[in-house]
């Protein structure tokens, strides 16, 4: 849940900047924006990275590890 929420963050953050930098443009720069976009931004970085959930192992090579898995007694 967290995780998810920091990624929102993030994107919330993301935005903020984009219309920070807008008004940059305009020559009224609003730096409440800048503010609340970095704050948004840290915060969910840091959710993010503490509660990442755990990766799932690779299947890739599932064929090659079945036929490692099997014990040589079973071969004549």
């Amino acid at each position: 849940m967290s995780y998810r929420f920091g990624q929102f963050l993030v994107v919330i953050g993301l935005i903020l900047l984009i219309i920070f930098t807008l008004t940059l443009q305009a020559s009224e720069g609003n730096y409440l924006l800048c503010a609340g976009s970095a704050f948004c931004l840290a915060i969910g970085v840091v959710l993010s990275i503490r509660f990442r959930p755990p990766s799932e192992p690779a299947q890739r090579f599932r064929t090659v590890n079945k036929f490692r898995r099997t014990n040589p007694k079973d071969k004549p």
